[in-house]
């Protein structure tokens, strides 16, 4: 850092730090375990499930910035099952304001699903067979 001896130096990185801790917070947005939305399933033995955050979603920001509003856009694929609580399924991005991704957080189902089997699709049928509509 160009100072002339190592107590200068100390000194400085100690200025810095304070510096950032003093002028700098992290901003959780969205917490882990908020579920964010609904996705189809394919061939299981439930149809739809939710997405939830795998870990918290936050951003760092200046200490006397105002608090943002977000918007959240998930990039799902198509899921087929079997689906197992944990594995990452899709993608959570964060914008800010000005458009900006902020924070891109992995999502995961909140429960395993099970492949169905010809049982379940018969089960499914009949199902729909008496109420006249989908399931």
């Amino acid at each position: 850092m160009g100072s002339s001896s190592p107590d200068l130096r100390s000194s400085d990185t100690v200025k810095m730090l304070n510096y950032g801790f003093n002028g700098y917070k992290s901003n959780i947005i969205l917490k882990k375990d908020t579920i964010v939305g609904e996705i189809k399933v394919k061939k299981g033995v439930i149809n739809k499930t939710s997405l939830k955050l795998m870990e918290d979603a936050s951003e760092l920001t200046k200490t006397d910035e105002k608090k943002k509003n977000y918007k959240y856009e998930i990039d799902k694929k198509e899921l087929t099952a079997p689906l197992k609580k944990g594995d990452v399924i899709a993608k959570l991005n964060v914008i800010d304001e000005e458009g900006t991704i902020v924070a891109t957080k992995d999502l995961t189902v909140v429960e395993n699903i099970k492949k169905a089997s010809i049982l379940d699709y018969i089960k499914l049928n009949f199902k729909k067979a008496l109420i006249g509509k989908n399931i």
